[in-house]
């Protein structure tokens, strides 16, 4: 689609709860009216590949439950306010080649579950903060292919069953803490070149996937 930009005025849908703007390749940015949506919960802006960052306003979304950003491809930054989003359920913001860092502030997404983060090549690591995510269960890594390192919060996640890690070549270990992590049933570790071990424990796993560690060689 060639929409480069939305009106002001959509600030008068005032009863809406699901915007859709996947695919919309020449979206540059939202207006600071989309603040005014409070009743929003879905916003999905999946291929939006020249949205480059997201208002301030969205802080006030305060219903909103499922955000997607998946291949927003010239994504940079997620802004601080989304911490004001504490009923956000979902965050999906796979193949968002840019984006570097996550907010520190995101820890009081208190009720997110589903965190995707697959494909940002460029995200080197997460925020001490993610300890605050206390409800997440599914927390996907793959490809991300700059990640070094977990932060030691993550082994504070006691809702986690499924965390990918796929394709995380210059990841170099994992927290000792995680393999305590007794809602965890699902660890994929396939393509991980640089890691060289894994922490004892891991007792409530019934599916692990180490294919193509170099250290097997």
């Amino acid at each position: 689609m060639g929409i480069e930009s939305l009106p002001d005025g959509i600030s008068g849908l005032k009863a809406l709860q699901m915007l859709l703007l996947s695919g919309c390749l020449n979206l540059k940015n939202l207006p600071h009216g989309i603040a005014s949506l409070t009743e929003l919960q879905y916003l999905n802006l999946k291929s939006c590949k020249k949205l480059e960052t997201l208002p301030d306003g969205i802080s006030r979304l305060v219903n909103l439950q499922f955000l997607v950003m998946e291949g927003c491809s010239s994504l940079k930054s997620i802004p601080q306010g989304i911490s004001s989003l504490t009923g956000l359920v979902g965050l999906a913001s796979g193949f968002c080649e840019e984006l570097q860092s996550l907010p520190d502030a995101m820890s009081r997404l208190s009720s997110l579950q589903i965190l995707n983060l697959k494909g940002c090549k460029n995200l080197e690591t997460l925020p001490d903060g993610i300890s605050g995510l206390t409800a997440l269960k599914n927390l996907d890594l793959e490809e991300c292919a700059s990640l070094r390192k977990l932060p030691e919060g993550i082994s504070s996640l006691t809702a986690l069953n499924t965390l990918s890690l796929n394709g995380c070549k210059k990841l170099n270990a994992l927290p000792e803490g995680i393999s305590a992590l007794r809602a965890l049933t699902t660890l994929k570790l396939e393509r991980c070149s640089d890691l060289r071990s894994i922490p004892l424990g891991f007792s409530s796993l019934t599916r692990l996937q180490i294919y193509s560690w170099n250290w097997f060689d």
